[in-house]
């Protein structure tokens, strides 16, 4: 991955291999489709890729034909442009591509499993300039940029080890109190029926609504989230 800003990362993934179907043109575009699942599989958006070719020096020509075009189709299909390629001789047929995407880094840090470290040192940079004294009396929302429009979903789970990952840093760095009187909202997709599970973890105080806010019944919902879960036996702050 390489960083061009703290919202843009840039990847590449390189696949290539034999036939592993007869037809010519299913093989170009599973080929194809195989490269750029890497990219998919980092949560990233293919931009561009060049073709990558092992063909016999007496080989059919129609058949590398097909073949290219197979992997033009899938490259079409996901928008991804094929600027340009390499070809060498070869005893047997091998084809694939070398693909560049774009990925949010955010989304990276979630799969590496480091994003509490992220978010803390985040959250260091924006308190250097902070008196101690006054942490106390502040209010900290967290919203997990690797949820926003990934289709990731965060979980309960997810928003307690943040909100306690991000209560213990307080407490360390302003004492117990001011880490015990911190309010820490969470934010992300809350909805009329996650709410009372989200409220429900030790360490989130609150939640940032956003889109739910625009629907009357789902901010009720919100709203009354004591009420309707009063018959589940959970208890939120």
């Amino acid at each position: 991955m390489y960083l061009i800003n703290d919202d843009l990362a840039l990847v590449q993934t390189v696949d290539f291999f034999t036939p592993v179907v007869d037809d010519p043109f299913t093989f170009g575009q599973i080929a194809a489709a195989n490269s750029l699942s890497d990219i998919y599989a980092m949560g990233g958006k293919p931009i561009s890729a060049l073709s990558i070719v092992g063909f016999p020096e007496k080989g059919d020509p129609a058949i590398l034909e097909q073949i290219i075009r197979g992997g033009l189709d899938k490259m079409k299909e996901a928008n991804c442009a094929v600027i340009g390629g390499h070809s060498i001789r070869n005893d047997d047929i091998q084809f694939g591509y070398a693909v560049t995407g774009l990925i949010d880094p955010q989304i990276e840090v979630r799969k590496a499993g480091t994003q509490v470290e992220h978010v803390i040192a985040q959250l260091k940079g924006s308190l250097a300039k902070i008196p101690a004294d006054a942490v106390a009396s502040m209010v900290i929302a967290y919203e997990p940029v690797w949820a926003i429009g990934t289709g990731e979903v965060a979980s309960p789970d997810d928003a307690q080890e943040m909100a306690a990952a991000i209560r213990a840093h307080i407490s360390g760095v302003a004492g117990g109190e001011a880490g015990a009187a911190l309010r820490i909202l969470y934010g992300g997709s809350v909805k009329g029926d996650n709410i009372a599970s989200i409220m429900a973890e030790r360490d989130v105080d609150g939640a940032l609504v956003g889109g739910a806010s625009l629907d009357a019944g789902q901010f009720a919902a919100i709203c009354r989230y004591r009420e309707l879960a009063s018959g589940s036996g959970k208890t939120g702050r």
